[in-house]
């Protein structure tokens, strides 16, 4: 009887550390975290920033700072559990210092990308206020069917390079080319641009209300629509 007990108790144990374990593993450095606003006051000493998240799960509850540099390098982390709102944070104060002059998110990869930056005036500003509009790719909600990351725009519609395969022998009529191309970091706005310069003088074939079939590099690729 009493070693059933021990084992009951052991089991309990196991499960426990189990469950324990897997809710602190979901606490994690994010890399879809994107700057809504921003705000500084009078004596330029402290800004009080507004952050997203461009998943459609999951929360923030930190911000860290994560480089040495004089400029400031941020990684922001999860909250714990599947999609908890458990000490969810969107809001948070910098302390500004004289020097600093660039502020940068972690996207991943050891990477981080400018978010704000001072103008040539001191004033603080969006990084992309800068891009004549352009939206952040960082800031586009995840899908499952495309990426958000390679991107057309055509015909009033944005696409993203799909996940799935095509088996396309051609033989319909060219429609378009995709003829200018912006920095990776965008979205593309106008009609026949990509974000990708491989893409440029891509042509277009194929359109349907939810796909069109690009060629390019000597290959067919399917995009298809994101939202």
């Amino acid at each position: 009887m009493k070693k059933k007990k021990i084992i009951i108790i052991s089991s309990i144990v196991l499960v426990l550390a189990i469950v324990i374990g897997l809710f602190l593993l979901t606490g994690g450095a994010r890399t879809d975290v994107f700057l809504k606003e921003f705000s500084v006051d009078e004596k330029c000493n402290q800004m009080t920033i507004k952050v997203g998240v461009s998943s459609s799960a999951g929360y923030i509850r930190k911000m860290k700072q994560t480089s040495g540099s004089m400029n400031y390098y941020y990684t922001f982390y999860s909250t714990f559990g599947i999609n908890s709102k458990l000490g969810a944070k969107d809001t948070f104060e910098i302390q500004l210092d004289n020097n600093v002059d660039e502020i940068f998110f972690y996207t991943g990869g050891k990477g981080y990308t400018k978010v704000l930056e001072k103008n040539e005036k001191g004033i603080w500003v969006k990084v992309n206020d800068k891009s004549g509009g352009y939206q952040l790719v960082s800031t586009l909600k995840k899908v499952q069917h495309a990426s958000t990351e390679i991107l057309v725009q055509f015909d009033g519609v944005l696409y993203g390079k799909s996940n799935a395969i095509i088996d396309y022998a051609g033989g319909t009529e060219k429609i378009g080319v995709i003829d200018k191309v912006i920095d990776s970091n965008y979205v593309p706005k106008f009609d026949n641009e990509t974000n990708r310069e491989e893409i440029k003088n891509a042509e277009v074939y194929d359109k349907t209300d939810k796909s069109i079939v690009l060629l390019y590099n000597n290959e067919y690729v399917l995009f298809e629509k994101l939202y």
